[in-house]
């Protein structure tokens, strides 16, 4: 079995296991959009744009109340190692999309926009492991660039296993790690995506077999890093927010 450790207890790529990967995040990307995020996380790399609210294509949705949100998500063929071409029907595109649909519906304020629909985009050009933690934050990221009112962030971070060793925010390498698991199980991939605010858990998904009693110590160490991710996210929209500022005044000043 191949270490996935070197020494003094530090993970191939030299973080330590309660250590996130380096992430750069930029809002307003896509002049286009009615708003737009690129989220960078260690080699991931996802950008998500947002058209929106606009009059609802779901006329048997209308009555709701509250806007609809729909989700498309798309991995680049050339965002892995495996270079497989995915359709946005794909299985797994299709289920992440609706992963990712729920949770953010939760976290939009819907009732807002009766009888409209909010149309959320995201491509991931680079794939390296988190693909589902940083297509959410992008997402949400997206949403506030468009001016979309929430009831908090949607921070998402996942978890793992490296040989009986709880790690945060595993790259694909980690994910696909075998017999990385306890007991020599495969490894298990945890994403959290939580309400910073309150703590609250708005998604939980495992990707392989987890023993129970491991179960509370890696959603508390997935939290942990929402939380953190959450702080990143606070800190790109006061810069966003400050920069657009700062243009406005110069507009004002020219004219």
């Amino acid at each position: 079995m191949v270490d996935r450790f070197l020494f003094s207890g530090l993970r191939q790529d030299g973080r330590r296991p309660k250590e996130l990967r380096l992430i750069e995040c930029e809002m307003g990307v896509e002049p286009g959009a009615d708003g737009s995020a690129v989220w960078h996380q260690g080699n991931t790399v996802v950008y998500a744009t947002v058209q929106g609210p606009k009059e609802s294509t779901f006329r048997s949705r209308n009555q709701t109340g509250r806007a609809q949100i729909s989700v498309e998500f798309f991995l680049a063929p050339f965002s892995g190692s495996d270079r497989r071409v995915r359709s946005r029907f794909d299985r797994r595109n299709k289920e992440i999309a609706q992963a990712l649909q729920q949770t953010l519906q939760t976290a939009i304020v819907g009732e807002q926009f009766p009888r409209s629909q909010i149309s959320i985009n995201i491509n991931v050009v680079q794939a390296d492991g988190g693909v589902r933690s940083a297509a959410m934050n992008a997402a949400t990221l997206a949403l506030v660039d468009a001016g979309i009112p929430m009831h908090d962030f949607v921070a998402c971070c996942s978890a793992g296993f490296l040989q009986d060793t709880a790690v945060l925010d595993p790259n694909s390498s980690e994910e696909g790690a075998a017999g990385g698991g306890p007991g020599g199980s495969a490894s298990p991939d945890l994403p959290v995506a939580l309400f910073p605010a309150s703590g609250e858990i708005s998604l939980l998904q495992l990707g392989s077999q987890l023993p129970c009693e491991k179960l509370a110590d890696l959603m508390q160490l997935a939290s942990e890093g929402c939380q953190q991710i959450a702080a990143l996210m606070r800190e790109c929209v006061t810069k966003h927010v400050a920069s657009r500022l700062r243009s406005r005044e110069t507009v004002t000043r020219t004219d």
